[in-house]
């Protein structure tokens, strides 16, 4: 039988390790998080975080599937799941998580981004760049969505738009 009092403190020990950059420690603490509650799917996603940062993303990926089978609309975990996914190159799985994520937040401007990137990565530019102008619908601040988008337009030959891009994306890091 686990202590709620020990298990919390735990998964504060994971958060603090984490924010630390002690991703070694933090996995140690979301596993005793886990072993006390296996159906914890905060303590997978975070100690799938960890793992990521630490680039094993099969255990990362691992992580985030199982927090996503105990709560299926878990959106961190599908969109970093997806990012595993397109960090291992593979961007038709990755594109699947984040329709995921964006299906369960509409308004998920990184999910946008993210699967734009996913699509640019197979040369599917049209498809990225409906996504890039997606993210930037929802905010207009997103640098990377501009920076994106327009390698992607001067990928398709849009030169005016892409140079239209780059200066926005300019104008954005320079604020």
């Amino acid at each position: 039988m686990f202590s709620l009092i020990e298990l919390e403190n735990d998964f504060e020990k994971g958060l603090e390790s984490f924010e630390r950059g002690d991703h070694h420690s933090a996995i140690y603490y979301y596993t005793k998080v886990i072993e006390s509650n296996p159906t914890y799917a905060a303590a997978y996603y975070n100690r799938g975080n960890s793992h990521d940062e630490l680039k094993n993303h099969q255990d990362a990926f691992a992580d985030y599937t199982r927090a996503i089978e105990i709560d299926p609309l878990y959106v961190e975990a599908s969109y970093n799941r997806g990012n595993t996914y397109a960090q291992m190159k593979k961007y038709r799985c990755a594109i699947v998580d984040y329709n995921k994520a964006i299906e369960i937040d509409p308004m998920y401007a990184e999910a946008y981004n993210n699967r734009g990137n996913a699509y640019a990565h197979i040369k599917e530019y049209k498809e990225a760049v409906t996504n890039f102008s997606r993210a930037i619908e929802i905010d207009p601040g997103m640098a990377a969505a501009y920076f994106n988008r327009a390698t992607a337009r001067a990928a398709m030959g849009e030169t005016n738009e892409a140079e239209y891009d780059f200066e926005k994306f300019r104008s954005l890091i320079l604020v």
